[in-house]
């Protein structure tokens, strides 16, 4: 349940509730752990790596974010 020295989490170990971001691919999925749970493998074989971020937002981040798509509908 420990992370390692340097704060990270592997996939698959237990870790405590809060949220994680995959650290070890340029734009990470955030994971939201409600309780304590195992954080999930990578879809590629490689061994996922999480670190814990103490504050989070459900917003975008990144490059493109903050813009809105507007839809509009022809009948």
């Amino acid at each position: 349940m420990s992370p390692s020295e340097d704060g990270e989490f592997l996939a698959g170990h237990v870790a405590p509730p809060g949220c994680y971001v995959r650290v070890d691919v340029v734009n990470g999925r955030r994971i939201i752990l409600d309780r304590p749970g195992p954080l999930p493998a990578s879809l590629d074989g490689s061994i996922a790596v999480y670190a814990r971020l103490s504050t989070f937002s459900l917003e975008p981040t990144g490059a493109g974010a903050g813009h809105r798509i507007s839809v509009a509908t022809i009948d």
